[in-house]
């Protein structure tokens, strides 16, 4: 938790979870060497004893003016613990260079 929240001053307090009964969903892009990187956990469904995971990532896109700076985007979610597999699905998509948000 505290690495992953370094950068926040102060660093949020640590979350209250019961490993018994739930467990953590955590999806990281890695270190990437420029800022306009992203990443989200769109849905968790659990189907049978298996959780599908769909993950959005978003890149800069041709010709968008980036941060020069490292960034590690990471999305982690809260999830209860009644499975025993897990798939993933990702969604790649380019971020227009109109779009600010």
């Amino acid at each position: 938790w505290a690495q992953l929240q370094n950068h926040l001053v102060p660093a949020p307090p640590y979350p209250v979870i019961n490993f018994a009964k739930e467990t953590l969903v955590l999806v990281t892009l890695g270190q990437r060497a420029t800022g306009g990187h992203d990443i989200q956990i769109e849905s968790v469904v659990l189907k049978g004893k298996t959780v599908h995971v769909t993950v959005h990532v978003q890149k800069p896109g041709p010709g968008c003016l980036r941060t020069q700076a490292l960034s590690a985007p990471y999305h982690v979610v809260r999830v209860p613990r009644r499975f025993s597999d897990a798939k993933f699905v990702e969604q790649l998509t380019a971020r227009p260079c109109g779009d600010r948000r």
